[in-house]
């Protein structure tokens, strides 16, 4: 309530007291929750050393109380927050970690999580033409030949959302449809080898 209502000090606090009592009586999941809140808003501040501890921490308790899910979550803001104190080899080593724990519990909406965050720290091939790493990837699924709504779904995104991507990926592209940017996708290495040719 604090966080949504941007009241960052008394979330802060609040926080603080909760992790304390969690500690207290020795709940690792509910200490994982509340380390990952804290390094979130470390990170907000852009704290990255307090956000790397929160985060660690967050992910060693939800690997004690056996919750892959979330502690794939806190490996991926520990890898941010490193990547950000300069320590690339260790953010990257981290990130892909939590991509190849995503994919063992097959959790797809984790997995784009800790791919976008691989890109963005330089764990993927660099992209052409200024794209981000979310528009290279409603690009790669374009270039399969799925819908928006399909792509949507992939993502975990709205409908909207992708047609607002897309609308970028055109003008930045210089194409003008989804059989343009198809080919360029294909032509530029960001088409997977299964995708064909949006016809």
């Amino acid at each position: 309530m604090l966080i949504r209502s941007g009241q960052w000090e008394p979330a802060r606090r609040t926080l603080a007291e909760a992790v304390e009592r969690a500690e207290g009586i020795g709940n690792p999941q509910l200490i994982g929750t509340l380390r990952c809140s804290q390094g979130n808003l470390a990170a907000r501040d852009r704290d990255w050393a307090m956000a790397a501890g929160h985060y660690e921490a967050a992910a060693a308790a939800h690997r004690e109380a056996g919750h892959p899910h979330d502690t794939v979550e806190a490996m991926i803001g520990l890898g941010r927050a490193w990547h950000q104190l300069g320590r690339t080899d260790d953010a990257l080593r981290q990130l892909r970690a939590a991509e190849a724990l995503a994919a063992e519990i097959a959790n797809p909406q984790r997995l784009a999580e800790a791919r976008a965050a691989l890109a963005e720290v330089g764990g993927a091939v660099a992209l052409p033409d200024g794209l981000t790493a979310r528009q290279a990837d409603v690009l790669r699924l374009l270039a399969t030949g799925l819908s928006n709504k399909q792509i949507a779904g992939r993502l975990y995104l709205s409908p909207a959302t992708v047609e607002r991507h897309l609308a970028t990926v055109y003008r930045k592209l210089g194409v003008t449809g989804r059989v343009e940017a198809a080919r360029y996708a294909m032509a530029h290495g960001l088409a997977g080898p299964s995708a064909r040719p949006v016809l």
